[in-house]
């Protein structure tokens, strides 16, 4: 299995060979082949070092998706811990009633074991597979 590191230094190396190939001259197409990156990933290298240089590469931006009960995470933090939910149902149906917010009780479990809450049982589990 590949690191973050790695996959991170081997889309640099690519930015940074396309970037070569295309000082010396050669297409677009002969330059998504040799480097082994699509037409769409040569132009965002080009793209990003216009406007930025060298060290634009490096950045490597990931897209992380928020979950909406972020922005609730305070109310929910403070009503749980006062009142910690008997169950990760009754969790997502607080939840729900303070945020207007519906979420399954598998992404409530996950929800509230990414913020260390628990029900009273002691879980942030709802004991149910993602099958």
């Amino acid at each position: 299995m590949m690191s973050n590191m790695t996959l991170y230094l081997d889309e640099i190396l690519s930015a940074t060979q396309a970037l070569l190939l295309k000082s010396q001259g050669l297409s677009h197409g002969d330059i998504g082949e040799i480097v082994g990156i699509c037409q769409d990933t040569l132009r965002e290298y080009l793209f990003q070092y216009k406007n930025g240089g060298i060290d634009a590469l490096k950045v490597i931006n990931f897209y992380q998706p928020q979950s909406e009960l972020t922005k609730h995470q305070g109310t929910i933090e403070e009503e749980f811990r006062a009142n910690p939910p008997a169950t990760v149902k009754e969790a997502a149906a607080r939840i729900e009633e303070l945020t207007g917010i519906q979420r399954s009780e598998y992404r409530v479990g996950k929800f509230l074991k990414k913020n260390r809450l628990k029900t009273a049982k002691g879980s942030a589990n709802s004991g149910k597979g993602r099958c």
